[in-house]
């Protein structure tokens, strides 16, 4: 379980909410987290190519100054969050969609 959704279950828990319709999760084979108030959010895994990808455009444009090897490091993170910042995305420091699409990464 991971940390964000086991901080959200002992809130529910403390508060007596366990029950309640919106902190019900399921996840589904597309990497989607459904709720049962109908909210959906999609996380996104990229493959290695993919970030291969994302760290060759954010050397080309300066961000990154690491090595293109497809791994997810601290100085990648941070590269990704100065590159959203500059953008005027979501300051995640995650490679979503929105960041992919930027960047100019295929989604293959």
């Amino acid at each position: 379980m991971n940390r964000t959704r086991y901080r959200l279950l002992a809130i529910a828990v403390a508060a007596g909410l366990s029950g309640s319709p919106a902190l019900a999760h399921s996840r589904n084979s597309a990497n989607r987290y459904e709720t049962s108030s109908g909210i959906n959010s999609t996380r996104t895994n990229p493959s290695t190519s993919q970030v291969k990808q994302a760290q060759d455009e954010l050397k080309d444009e300066g961000y990154y100054k690491g090595p293109v090897d497809g791994a997810q490091r601290v100085q990648m993170r941070a590269a990704v969050r100065q590159f959203q910042r500059d953008w005027k995305l979501p300051q995640t420091g995650r490679l979503d969609q929105k960041t992919l699409k930027t960047l100019g990464v295929s989604s293959s």
